[in-house]
């Protein structure tokens, strides 16, 4: 038998330090500032016949555009956070996996390909001069 359990995004530590970045977190994009229901409460309040409202309103392109956009950089945020996170994790030193001798990282930027786009994250890599060999060690 399996338990599972959903964490809201706010209990999830990641969501504390995107916070802390000032990485967006969510976005809202309104496709028209004209509708006809004419609410009292509304900030939507131009006629659906305005159309010099119209003609400044964004196509249906450019509104996707935005929002791959916008998704893009959420999810390159959150990768580059997590796995910087897992760079710390591991030290300024590890072990050669082939030796066992303990070398330095050195922080290596590489772009990878990620849901929607790129993100670029610092890598750490170690040197063994004596296997004459780089590895790349796992937290």
């Amino acid at each position: 038998m399996s338990v599972s359990s959903v964490l809201e995004i706010q209990q999830m530590p990641l969501w504390e330090k995107l916070k802390a970045k000032g990485t967006p977190l969510s976005f809202d994009i309104e496709i028209t500032a004209r509708c006809n229901n004419d609410c009292r409460h509304c900030y939507i309040n131009l006629p659906m016949d305005d159309l010099t409202t119209r003609a400044a309103e964004l196509s249906l392109a450019e509104i996707e555009e935005v929002a791959v956009r916008a998704a893009r950089a959420l999810v390159g945020s959150a990768v580059e956070t997590a796995t910087g996170d897992q760079s710390t994790a591991l030290g300024q030193v590890a072990d050669c996996p082939q030796c066992g001798r303990s070398h330095a990282l050195d922080c290596q930027s590489r772009d990878i390909a990620v849901r929607g786009g790129m993100a670029t994250v610092g890598e750490p890599v170690g040197h063994c001069s004596t296997c004459r060999r780089d590895f790349f060690p796992s937290t």
